[in-house]
């Protein structure tokens, strides 16, 4: 399981991160310099329940690459 926190004001993401994480699952969280507003990715990132910190343009790479490697 995946969850990816993106550009967004407020922490209502950072809940579902926490659920993901409890049941075993992997964060990725969008860097500050790509997000048009930091206020969630910075919020979940802070709560240190994200594993990967990523620009924009790479997290589809890295979810690419999860599912590569949970398909071996």
């Amino acid at each position: 399981m995946v969850g990816v926190v993106l550009s967004g004001t407020g922490r209502d993401g950072v809940r579902g991160c926490q659920e993901i994480k409890a049941n075993g699952g992997m964060i990725i969280g969008q860097d500050e310099q790509s997000a048009r507003h930091f206020g969630m990715a910075g919020a979940a990132i802070g709560l240190e329940v994200v594993d990967y910190v990523l620009p924009s343009s790479e997290i589809s790479q890295e979810i690419a690459a999860v599912v590569h490697r949970g398909s071996q």
